[in-house]
């Protein structure tokens, strides 16, 4: 259990970074993050699904765009 939920949180940090590069403008990282999100989809991991489902999209927002999300 705790080898699949470290594994899970590598896969996670690297489709993170990916994203961050993407959102600046580094289509290096185009491939790989499609890669990545592949193998997280087939994952059996469902701290990592739900991670993703509730809590991966604000890692794409500003901070000012989550506070106003919170806000409602």
């Amino acid at each position: 259990e705790e080898k699949k939920i470290i594994k899970a949180a590598d896969k996670l940090t690297a489709y993170i970074k990916c994203r961050v590069e993407l959102s600046r403008g580094n289509p290096e990282f185009e491939t790989a993050s499609e890669i990545i999100l592949k193998a997280i989809d087939t994952m059996e991991c469902n701290e990592l699904k739900y991670f993703m489902e509730n809590y991966f999209s604000s890692f794409l927002s500003s901070l000012d765009e989550n506070v106003m999300s919170a806000r409602g």
